[in-house]
C-alpha cells in the first residue's frame, strides 16, 4: 500500500491525471483487500472524479465494479449488483474491455451477489444500474451523488 500512496504522491506532483486516476482506483482495491472499510469509498469517488473529467468511461467502468465490491463488503446487494449493472452498460456502450486479471473476481463478485438477492431481485437491480449509464452518480449512492466534476460542465 505504502509504495501506491508514494506512487500517488509523485504523480500529484507532475500532474498526471489519467495515471492518478488509475492509482487512486487500485489504492482502493489494495485498501478493500486490507479490511479497511472507509477508505475505499473515498479513493474511488475521488477517482471517479478524474475519470469523468478526463472522460475515461472505461476508467469510470472499472471504479464502479471496485465501489460494487464495496458496497457488497458493506452488505448491501441490490446497490452492489447496481452498480455492476452501470458498469456493464459503460463498456458495452464504449468497447471497454474489462481487464483479464479483473474477470474472475468479477464473475465470482455475480455470482455472490444473485446468491444474496435470488435471481429476480438481482435482474432487477442489474437493469435499474444499466438505465443509469448516461449519469452513474445514482440518488441512491451518497458518494455518487455528490457533485463529482463533469466533463464540459
Amino acid at each position: 500500500m505504502r509504495l501506491y500512496e508514494a506512487s500517488l504522491s509523485t504523480l500529484r506532483d507532475l500532474g498526471d491525471r489519467q495515471c492518478i486516476a488509475s492509482t487512486l482506483s487500485n489504492l482502493a482495491a489494495v485498501a478493500l483487500r486490507a479490511g479497511d472499510p472507509a477508505r475505499p469509498g473515498a479513493l474511488l469517488t475521488e477517482s471517479m472524479a478524474v475519470c469523468r473529467d478526463l472522460d475515461d468511461k472505461a476508467g469510470l467502468a472499472d471504479c464502479l465494479e471496485r465501489l460494487a465490491e464495496v458496497r457488497e463488503a458493506e452488505g448491501d446487494p441490490a446497490l452492489a449488483a447496481r452498480l455492476l449493472g452501470t458498469a456493464h452498460a459503460l463498456r458495452e456502450a464504449t468497447g471497454a474491455v474489462r481487464p483479464a486479471t479483473a474477470e474472475a473476481a468479477h464473475d465470482t463478485l455475480v455470482q455472490t451477489l444473485r446468491a444474496a438477492l435470488g435471481a429476480p431481485a438481482f435482474i432487477t437491480a442489474w437493469s435499474t444500474g444499466q438505465a443509469t449509464r448516461d449519469d452513474p452518480a445514482a440518488p441512491d449512492e451518497p458518494q455518487l451523488a455528490s457533485p463529482l466534476p463533469r466533463r464540459g460542465v
